[in-house]
């Protein structure tokens, strides 16, 4: 039995428990008991995290919005939304990178330690937006905020935003860091994580 496999048994031997224990007290069970339960019912596997944004669909265009203000754009992060998170999580952590090759990317964005308890982040997170404890790496140009980004030729990139459930949280270490000097405990913190991959500029139609 997978880790995975084990985890929805667990969820499921839980929510039935949850249910049983709510019913005995006259409760009525929670939002995640009644969804757990339903999933049972059908035979259906348990949801998996997943990240949206009112911008942004997998596969399609990043909006020039996002890009950098040389070619035009106003170099803001997109707002997010996401839902079905791991019982588990301490915190959320965003990135922005394009991958140029099998170990080198570009990093745009990357903001650690979101409380954990949040499913949203609004538009143009700044310095002034984070919340406590919440910090962001230096980027490629070397800045700690988001930098859209900027292709230097016509040819479609591929950007892709992802997010992180965390378990632990990631203190902020001193210096500078990168997203390349905590990228081990990014991934052995990540209990699951979501993507959203988009094009700038756009791929042609039809592919």
């Amino acid at each position: 039995m997978t880790a995975k496999h084990r985890y929805r048994r667990f969820l499921r031997l839980a929510a039935s428990a949850l249910l049983l224990a709510s019913l005995s007290c006259g409760i009525p069970p929670s939002s995640f008991v009644s969804d757990q339960l339903d999933e049972i019912r059908a035979g259906q596997p348990a949801p998996v995290l997943t990240v949206t944004s009112p911008h942004l669909r997998d596969g399609g265009p990043l909006p020039s919005e996002f890009i950098c203000r040389e070619l035009g754009g106003a170099d803001v992060s997109p707002p997010l939304f996401w839902k079905f998170a791991p019982a588990n999580v301490k915190a959320w952590a965003v990135t922005l990178t394009e991958n140029d090759g099998p170990s080198k990317q570009t990093v745009f964005w990357g903001l650690i330690n979101v409380p954990g308890g949040d499913r949203t982040m609004p538009k143009k997170i700044t310095g002034h937006h984070i919340q406590p404890h919440a910090w962001m790496v230096y980027n490629s140009v070397g800045e700690n905020k988001y930098n859209g980004p900027c292709p230097a030729d016509q040819n479609p990139h591929a950007y892709t935003l992802r997010l992180y459930a965390l378990d632990p949280a990631i203190p902020e270490p001193p210096g500078q860091p990168t997203l390349d000097d905590i990228q081990a405990i990014l991934t052995a913190a990540t209990i699951q994580s979501a993507a959203i991959t988009v094009y700038y500029p756009p791929l042609p139609a039809g592919t």
